[in-house]
């Protein structure tokens, strides 16, 4: 049994978030708040770990039809969210009953475990009826493929007719009033080939319980007092119960695995109501990514079946992690970049465009997880996004800052696929102009000939002049431009590269001291 809630056909894998991109896009303010319930003190670490996993490489969607599944089952969600809540509910407690008796079953233990098992199997019972009458209320307002086939799941398994079966035969395979179990007779007269039969309640004691019995059947008494009477007959009860005991334990245990399962991927979709929520309160709205597809790359470049450079469009695109951390919208940004072009980002320091191209990877990341976008519309085409962000010095010293980021460089190359996002913040600034230009020209010549979207901000104007001589209408150009007065909108607008800008700012970080300009 599966939920496939999140892919059609196979279960997330156990894997988490690359720490790099974690960190260069401040996903974690985004994970924490979708962990983050109303009312609650802290964040959930079983829904941050959900989220963080489904943010990992392998977990994404690859195809346009993985992220639409994915939408189609969240709108679903969003449009009941009490009711998916109280399905998320009634999970956890099923996993709660199961959870201090998830043993293995063992030869000596049958006894016991059997015991458990009932004892469990009758716990949940009640919880089980619940789920159904949850599922029953919700199949009819809801329209996805996924969450359709679950709830008509949970109602084949959960209906109260084969609840009451389970119930009894728990009942009656409870050691509570004895053992009853047939078995024939091997070599020395010793019993084998034990078959558990159900249990009668024994209803009649003493001297009625004497008078009623069986004509042929034999009884006898044994001697409690005898030392190796106890371990013997531990011994024979384990015999006696050790295939049903089997059975029930594998059926528990099956279950426990299932709602452990469908826990783990309902959880997902409760961060995202979580998140929803909490954008709506900044006054930021929402919306479904349009997901392309894919567009053919020319043969000379790729094999036909590789993959292919798409575009990018979005409308008041915002910022999510810096808006949740300041508690307000950030400034959003509408940019439409047409055919197989390059986005280079240039302008003064501070003009927002770290935080812009971190918007953009935080959308990517959240349309290829199935989710909304923090805009008014967003439309790109699914890809595996990765980045390289400046960092600090090595503290180390066991490199030189230009050798960690050709290392880290290398390191995407070699993961890399047609049709994958590069965000690039400052790459190879750590050293002259000149040469960080040529290093960049080729490299993101190469990976963008093989299908790979490029972003980049940088300070380089050589960098500019090098792709416009190469290519004037591939690239798209935007700026983060200042007014006359030195004033910054945050918004990045299309544009020829601004050449000055950078030496200014640092003019002014430097010597303008508390307003004293020397």
């Amino acid at each position: 049994m599966n939920a496939f809630l999140l892919f059609k056909d196979r279960v997330i894998e156990d894997s988490l978030t690359d720490c790099r991109l974690k960190d260069d896009l401040e996903l974690s303010r985004l994970i924490e708040s979708m962990a983050l319930e109303e009312g609650m003190g802290r964040p959930d670490p079983y829904i941050k770990e959900t989220v963080s996993m489904v943010f990992s490489s392998g977990n994404l969607c690859r195809t346009k039809e993985d992220i639409l599944y994915r939408q189609e089952i969240l709108t679903d969600c969003i449009h009941n969210p009490e009711k998916i809540r109280r399905l998320y509910i009634l999970i956890s407690k099923c996993i709660e009953a199961n959870r201090d008796t998830y043993l293995s079953i063992t030869h000596k233990k049958a006894k016991f475990m059997l015991d458990v098992s009932v004892k469990t199997l009758l716990a949940m019972e009640k919880i089980l009826k619940e789920v159904f009458r949850c599922a029953r209320e919700m199949l009819p307002l809801c329209h996805s493929e996924g969450l359709c086939r679950l709830l008509n799941d949970l109602l084949l398994l959960f209906d109260p007719v084969h609840l009451d079966r389970m119930r009894s035969f728990a009942e009656d395979m409870s050691t509570k009033n004895g053992i009853t179990s047939a078995a024939t007779l091997g070599k020395y007269f010793k019993a084998d080939g034990f078959h558990s039969c159900r249990n009668q309640k024994v209803e009649k004691k003493g001297l009625l319980r004497f008078l009623s019995r069986e004509k042929n059947c034999v009884e006898f008494d044994i001697d409690m007092n005898d030392p190796d009477v106890s371990p013997a007959l531990s011994a024979l009860r384990d015999d006696m119960v050790i295939s049903s005991a089997s059975v029930l334990v594998q059926s528990k245990n099956e279950l426990y695995e299932y709602f452990n399962e469908l826990k783990r991927e309902l959880s997902f979709y409760i961060g995202c109501l979580n998140l929803k929520n909490e954008l709506e309160k900044l006054g930021i709205s929402v919306s479904m990514p349009k997901v392309c597809g894919k567009k053919p790359v020319p043969e000379k470049v790729l094999p036909a079946d590789s993959g292919g450079i798409a575009f990018v469009s979005f409308k008041n695109l915002y910022n999510v992690s810096f808006s949740l951390q300041e508690k307000r919208a950030s400034v959003s940004n509408t940019i439409d970049c047409p055919g197989e072009k390059i986005i280079v980002i240039t302008g003064s320091n501070q003009g927002g465009k770290t935080t812009f191209l971190r918007s953009l990877g935080q959308a990517l990341l959240m349309m290829n997880s199935g989710m909304f976008t923090a805009s008014a519309a967003f439309e790109a085409c699914p890809g595996e996004v990765f980045s390289h962000f400046i960092r600090e010095e090595d503290e180390s010293l066991k490199s030189g800052k230009l050798d960690e980021e050709l290392l880290r460089m290398n390191n995407i190359v070699d993961h890399i696929t047609p049709g994958s996002w590069l965000l690039l913040n400052e790459s190879f600034a750590s050293t002259n102009e000149e040469e960080g230009s040529e290093i960049a020209m080729e490299i993101i010549s190469a990976l963008h000939d093989h299908g790979i979207h490029i972003v980049y901000v940088t300070h380089f104007y050589h960098l500019t002049r090098l792709l416009m001589e190469a290519d004037p209408e591939g690239v798209l150009y935007l700026n983060a431009p200042r007014d006359e007065s030195g004033g910054r909108s945050f918004r990045l607008e299309p544009g020829e590269p601004v050449v000055r800008g950078y030496g200014e700012d640092l003019y002014e970080e430097i010597f303008n001291i508390e307003g004293v300009t020397l």
